[in-house]
């Protein structure tokens, strides 16, 4: 039989990996854990999972904004400090704001609904 400690530690990372809580909770059960305490470290895995998704959302969504106002902000400095706009540096940095807005909508997704996400967040 293995440890509480141990039992514990690959529940978190079962989590972690996104799988189902039906798995982790299956998992507690047929380790030996009582219903009581198999729900209630379940409990407590959801909600670091949960914290850790809104974090990485919070994260997507800044940089997803620093990206969607690098366009302005190189056109300001260029056209109004430099004196010159150049037309490729442009247009990479609005290439980047559309990456940044596919990673503000999934800031925002990950922030407003953390449980629908099931990715694994060891990968952030």
């Amino acid at each position: 039989m293995i440890s509480r400690e141990q039992i514990e530690t690959e529940a978190r990372a079962k989590m972690i990996w996104g799988e189902p809580k039906e798995a982790v909770y299956s998992y507690l059960r047929t380790q030996g854990l009582p219903v009581a305490e198999a729900k209630a470290l379940l409990a407590e895995l959801q909600a670091e999972r949960t914290s850790e998704v809104r974090a990485a959302g919070v994260r997507n969504i800044i940089l997803g904004v620093s990206l969607i106002i690098a366009p302005f902000a190189f056109w300001f400095i260029s056209a109004f400090l430099i004196g010159r706009i150049y037309l490729y540096v442009l247009a990479a940095t609005i290439i980047g704001a559309f990456y940044g807005l596919v990673k503000l909508i999934d800031g925002i997704k990950s922030v407003a609904a953390p449980n629908s996400d099931a990715s694994d967040l060891s990968q952030e």
